[in-house]
């Protein structure tokens, strides 16, 4: 099951009632709209997933607030790198990350919003 808000939660119930269970592709879908509606809230132009990295660019005037950024560095510890110049953030990606890039950028999104919930 999705782990979700009150907003996709209502969404995929309404789905269901219409359609039956969702398939695990409509799962994924209301998954990447969730993770695009934090991105737009926390002011983030743009998150790239290279090699070895995740890398998230905000916009000149990023609405998340400072603790929270630190929060981020604080979990991460030297696996997390905040450019300000470039208005950058980068993560080192582990083997586990790769496997499961949406856990991570969740528990980044949620942490950079300021709600520390544990990702599934």
């Amino acid at each position: 099951m999705l782990p979700c808000g009150g907003w996709n939660r209502s969404l995929l119930d309404e789905l269901i009632d219409r359609f039956g269970e969702p398939t695990e592709s409509v799962i994924k879908l209301l998954e990447v709209a969730r993770v695009k509606i934090l991105a737009r809230d926390l002011s983030i132009k743009n998150i790239m997933q290279k090699e070895d990295r995740l890398e998230i660019v905000f916009l000149p005037e990023p609405k998340c607030a400072g603790e929270n950024i630190v929060a981020l560095v604080n979990e991460f510890g030297r696996r997390a790198k905040l450019l300000p110049e470039d208005m950058l953030l980068r993560i080192k990606l582990t083997e586990n990350d790769r496997r499961d890039i949406m856990k991570l950028l969740k528990q980044v999104l949620n942490i950079l919003s300021g709600n520390r919930v544990e990702v599934k």
